[in-house]
């Protein structure tokens, strides 16, 4: 249908009997119908000033009002008997409509439109919160099958098994506490003092498991400095030093090691291993290099190593005087004689490779491109050609993945899609040297060497299957530490990095696995002597399968 013979959804006036009527207006030929409809639009006219001056009434409310849903089907034709009269438009002024109203049309826009298409608007479902307390209410006076309280309505009650939803969040300061005074008594003659019973439940503990692994969660999940939860305990009048706060977080990370140790053997048999750095500073080991001079001294760094087992990833953050050359070589120390050589992939930096495990080496794809992005402004189009075929690469890789494809398909896969890509950039780079387009020593000819140099490593996952193009998850593991670098500044030991590590570590796999850190810590804190025994049955993966809850 035109949109000249369109009718209003009120009205039934047409384009065309609206620019008729203009044209008898112009000429003063007014018929005595025309009155009529001259009425209709002024009231039209007037509806949607209203709507436009409207202080909280939105586009999308005024475009359904004017148009209707333009999510809801066409409704059936009517039959002829069940016609009724049009209905004349906006013949009342606008009336406001409620907020309810609003919200209930709101809600069953979205409900219609599928989920892929709907806008985000940051608000999540109380179903969103796996992690609260799950609390059932019943009715207490009506009951399934009783009659309906309603008046003069003779049905049954029956349960519609879809409960309304409420979540009710509350607060308290990161720690809180209970002081106990327990009656004291002596005796006159022996002089025997006899002290009254904590209540029952109450364990003579002064710090709860709760309290100690909340700690953990604010330091080293927050990255929160000591100093800083430290003040606002003190502002609670809940006073809590900072070397307190060190000793608590301190017995977590002893019960947890035997944890950790083994998740560092599982990272060892893995098939892909990802490894970067950031540097960090830890002050004893300063003042060491103090003493030294030329190339004994060695800087610090954080080691990020992100292990893929297929099913479940493991992080692993290593603070101390090394890179991560040396920290997946010991790793790869405790790998399984019986496996073949793991797959490594990290940026060109030759401290990523200085060990001497062999590997099947992978480099990234997206350091590649920010060394490109870089020289966007000086060599405009050269640059939007390389990063165009990188782009390309990275297209493919986006769909195989919503594809779902195995690593041997996801190989086959690449080998048709970016092969071509990568000839095709390839053939380029050669010809700038070639044809003499660009200067070996500029900053554009350094990349193309770049690209060059690492070309083998580069298209690697155009040979071995499960090699992804970046190694971004590495780098998103690395940004808590540096988060905690700019919160905290510096470590003051290295027992102290290492016990960062540690905890950050066991947060970060949690994380990564989909496993709630709360319980699991909690949990392994709790059962200590447990995790000693059998330190394979809580990785936190295994814990949370044994527990029934789902992770990864």
């Amino acid at each position: 249908m035109s949109q000249s013979t369109k009718k209003s959804k009120q009205d039934g006036i047409t384009v065309e009997e609206i620019a008729a009527l203009q044209a008898r207006v112009a000429a003063g030929q007014l018929q005595a119908e025309d009155f009529s409809r001259l009425s209709k639009l002024l009231a039209l006219l007037l509806s949607l000033l209203q709507m436009i001056e409207h202080p909280k009434l939105k586009l999308r409310q005024i475009r359904r009002k004017l148009f209707g849903d333009r999510l809801e089907p066409p409704a059936p034709p009517l039959a002829a008997s069940a016609k009724t009269p049009a209905v004349p438009v906006c013949v009342a002024p606008f009336a406001e409509e409620s907020e309810a109203s609003q919200d209930n049309r709101e809600k069953e826009t979205a409900a219609k439109t599928p989920a892929h298409q709907r806008k985000g608007h940051g608000r999540r479902a109380a179903r969103d919160c796996t992690g609260a307390k799950l609390v059932t209410c019943l009715h207490q006076e009506l009951k399934i099958g009783a009659a309906c309280p309603q008046q003069g309505c003779t049905g049954k009650l029956y349960d519609t098994a879809r409960p309304l939803e409420f979540i009710r969040w509350v607060g308290h300061p990161p720690l809180t506490a209970t002081r106990y005074e327990q009656q004291v008594l002596r005796c006159g003659g022996c002089q025997q003092r006899f002290a009254a019973e904590l209540p029952a439940g109450v364990r003579p503990q002064k710090y709860d498991e709760t309290a100690d692994v909340a700690l953990v969660l604010n330091k080293y999940g927050q990255m929160t400095p000591w100093t800083r939860l430290a003040g606002m305990q003190e502002l609670c009048e809940l006073p809590l030093a900072e070397a307190t706060q060190w000793e608590r977080c301190e017995c977590v990370a002893d019960a947890l090691l035997p944890v950790y140790l083994e998740l560092e053997k599982q990272a060892a048999n893995a098939e892909l291993v990802g490894a970067d750095d950031t540097g960090v500073k830890i002050l004893s080991h300063l003042n060491a290099q103090k003493l030294l001079s030329g190339k004994a001294r060695r800087a610090t760094h954080t080691t990020g190593v992100v292990a893929d087992q297929g099913r479940h990833k493991i992080v692993l953050l290593k603070n101390g005087a090394h890179h991560a050359g040396e920290v997946t070589n010991e790793l790869f120390k405790l790998r399984g004689s019986n496996l073949g050589k793991p797959i490594q992939i990290g940026d060109a930096s030759s401290r990523n490779w200085d060990h001497e495990h062999g590997v099947i080496a992978a480099k990234c794809w997206a350091h590649a491109d920010r060394r490109f992005k870089e020289l966007t402004k000086i060599f405009p189009e050269e640059v939007k050609f390389v990063r165009g075929q990188i782009a390309e690469l990275y297209k493919n890789a986006r769909e195989a993945r919503q594809l779902e494809l195995s690593p041997e398909a996801r190989l086959l896969w690449d080998q048709a899609r970016s092969l071509p890509v990568l000839a095709e950039l390839k053939s380029w780079l050669a010809c700038q040297f070639a044809e003499k387009l660009v200067e070996p020593n500029s900053a554009l000819g350094k990349e193309i060497q770049y690209l060059e140099n690492h070309w083998h490593e580069l298209t690697e996952f155009t040979r071995t299957a499960g090699i992804p193009l970046d190694n971004n998850e590495t780098e998103s593991a690395l940004r808590r530490p540096v988060l905690l670098r700019k919160n905290a500044l510096f470590f003051k030991t290295e027992h102290g990095a290492n016990v960062s590590g540690l905890l950050m570590s066991m947060l970060a796999t949690c994380r990564v696995n989909a496993v709630n850190a709360w319980e699991y810590l909690l949990a392994a804190y709790r059962n200590a002597g447990a995790v000693r025994e059998k330190p394979e049955d809580w990785l936190p993966w295994r814990w949370a399968e044994l527990q029934g809850q789902p992770s990864g």
